[in-house]
């Protein structure tokens, strides 16, 4: 079966251009002939007016190169190459999957991806449609992350309060409601275990609320 070899060649030296790989040892031998592609060679001009998707691939990946150190260049880049992708009318699907080439190939810190989705996000028109999609399970991610956030931070609240009753309960026999109240109004972690500490050495419950009213 007749082969046909190409070498595609994605790094940015214009000047790479390995030839023909030629293997001997011990009296046997092999030269193997390819054709070379090298993605230096097309213009971005050229690549942006393509109407062919694999442009687009290559454009991602120029943009990778280019911005591997600058992440603001590299979101602006992204939003240029997929409002041109818009313009040049790319079906929904090869839109879609064009688009998950570029994420892929360029992420973003998670700061710049925000902006990045908000960007996309306040976009008009069914175009964009498929692209606000593939962030679909990035927000979903954002969102389970701060609800798990803030759900670490009020059970360490009401583990808290719960020790500082329990301590009261355990030395004077009870807690007194007007302290109960005033534990359930605070919500910075660094205060309720400083009043714990305070509540295995306070001499009363009356002192013990006179503390609190202070940092009221």
């Amino acid at each position: 079966m007749p082969i046909l070899s190409l070498a595609i060649l994605a790094d940015p030296d214009p000047n790479h251009r390995p030839g023909d790989l030629d293997l001997r040892i011990a009296g046997s031998g092999c030269l193997f002939q390819y054709h070379v592609c090298k993605l230096t060679d097309f213009t971005d001009e050229f690549l942006e007016a393509s109407p062919n998707p694999v442009a687009k691939v290559v454009l991602a990946h120029r943009i990778a190169q280019r911005t591997a150190k600058d992440p603001v260049a590299r979101m602006q880049a992204k939003l240029r190459w997929i409002w041109e992708l818009i313009r040049q009318g790319f079906p929904r699907g090869h839109i879609e999957r064009l688009f998950r080439a570029l994420e892929a190939m360029n992420p973003l810190p998670d700061e710049l991806d925000v902006e990045f989705i908000n960007q996309i996000s306040q976009s008009e028109g069914s175009s964009i449609m498929p692209i606000i999609a593939t962030f679909e399970h990035r927000i979903r991610r954002q969102v389970l992350a701060e609800g798990l956030t803030q759900g670490i931070s009020q059970g360490q609240l009401l583990t808290l309060r719960d020790a500082i009753r329990d301590l009261l309960e355990e030395r004077f026999g009870h807690t007194p409601p007007g302290i109960g109240e005033r534990l359930e109004q605070e919500t910075d972690p660094a205060v309720l275990k400083s009043w714990h500490r305070s509540a295995a050495t306070i001499e009363s419950l009356e002192a013990f609320g006179r503390l609190l009213e202070r940092k009221a």
